[in-house]
């Protein structure tokens, strides 16, 4: 019995042992994250979850910088814009809408000011008009380590009605945080803009994103938006602040999709001192079903005869107006598909993409971008297609998808 007794005694003071070694572990991790290395943000709100929604979005809005870019205007007179922008990236690549810059893209120079004051110059490493992403990379003086706290941004957006939002600005215009929630996933605005003859156009800039609501939103000037869990979900700027056929309180949400893809060719980019593009992608010229229809309903002179595409009026083939009538979804190509020998030629609907054998059906462009952005160098692509059957007015499927090595 006595042996049994100083068994039981060993196992216990083992187990205490255990328990009080994984305390002071996660305690070290803590302190380390926190105190000794407290950029990771999204380290910092994991490790230690025992924070408001007030302390989280403070939190945030120390990965937050503005952005300045300085450049020539039309009248030939130095001018600037500024955003504010997310650090996503221990190396300080900020991320922000790149409709934000789009019309000033000739800068002469870029600040970076981050929330503790510290001024960085920038460097534009890539800007994509359908994602709606812009990247520029801080530099450093005297190769000094950036200093800067930021977020991790995850590739797969989940949201969904009701979910939690914390929106954080920059403190060094505002050090509010709000909170609120998703109250519509499944949005999509239009930019509408003036061309030469002053007519109302689209030109290539349908968003698709969600809506939130603030709560006590005074003051609210368009910031970046983030769940509780350490994602970044998107922004809210200038125009998509206010839209019309939204209630008061409720803002329109640029997601932040396939932002660690686009990062990754962005940091070897930089160090090749060259600008990133995706080369399947910048070849893809064209626009999904929404876009379309969006399209024909700003038609010239509402007769559904053109629509407004790269800056001019397109007559209207007889393959775009099976694509708005038929049942076919996918990605409508405005001009031929060419990658090395393979060709899709133009007014083909992009019906499908398999990466690494996985087959995804497109709806939407994000579909199909979202699944290139994620084809490493060494990846199959496989792009299946529709062509237009002009006697059974409709599209049907092409003998076999084009296969495309990267």
């Amino acid at each position: 019995m006595g042996d049994v007794s100083k068994s039981n005694k060993k196992l216990v003071w083992y187990i205490l042992f255990a328990f009080v070694t994984v305390i002071f572990c996660y305690l070290f991790v803590v302190v380390y994250f926190c105190y000794i290395s407290p950029y990771n943000i999204s380290a910092r709100i994991a490790l230690w979850p025992f924070v408001s929604e007030q302390q989280i979005g403070e939190m945030y809005s120390e990965a937050t910088v503005k952005v300045t870019f300085s450049y020539v205007n039309d009248d030939f007179e130095p001018d600037e814009v500024s955003v504010n922008g997310v650090n996503v990236d221990k190396e300080g690549y900020i991320l922000f809408p790149f409709s934000e810059i789009d019309e000033c893209s000739d800068y002469s120079k870029i600040r970076i000011m981050t929330a503790s004051g510290t001024v960085y110059n920038g460097k534009f490493v890539y800007g994509d008009k359908d994602f709606n992403l812009a990247l520029v990379k801080c530099e450093s003086a005297n190769g000094k380590k950036i200093k800067i706290p930021y977020v991790r941004a995850y590739d797969d957006i989940d949201y969904s009605v009701f979910d939690r939002v914390i929106i954080a600005t920059s403190k060094l215009d505002n050090k509010n945080v709000w909170t609120g929630n998703v109250s519509d996933t499944d949005k999509v605005f239009i930019h509408k803009t003036k061309n030469s003859a002053n007519e109302t156009v689209y030109d290539y800039n349908v968003e698709g994103g969600f809506v939130i609501k603030i709560n006590g939103y005074g003051g609210f000037g368009g910031g970046a938006v983030f769940d509780s869990r350490a994602n970044l979900l998107g922004f809210s700027y200038t125009d998509t602040l206010a839209i019309e056929e939204i209630d008061e309180g409720k803002f329109f949400i640029m997601p932040a999709y396939s932002v660690n893809y686009v990062l990754d060719g962005a940091k070897e980019a930089y160090r090749k001192n060259t600008i990133f593009k995706n080369k399947v992608i910048s070849k893809l010229d064209g626009f999904d079903k929404t876009e379309a229809e969006v399209m024909h309903t700003l038609s010239k002179n509402g007769l559904g005869m053109q629509y407004y595409f790269k800056g001019d009026w397109q007559d209207i083939p007889d393959e775009y107006d099976a694509f708005l009538g038929d049942g076919v979804n996918g990605f409508y190509l405005y001009s031929d598909f060419v990658y090395g020998d393979k060709t899709i030629a133009k007014n083909c609907v992009i019906t499908g993409v398999s990466v690494n054998r996985t087959r995804l059906d497109i709806e939407y462009k994000v579909d199909l971008f979202s699944a290139i952005y994620e084809a490493n160098s060494k990846s199959d692509i496989l792009i299946y297609y529709q062509r237009y059957d002009s006697v059974g007015h409709k599209f049907v499927a092409a003998d076999q998808p084009v296969k495309i090595s990267l």
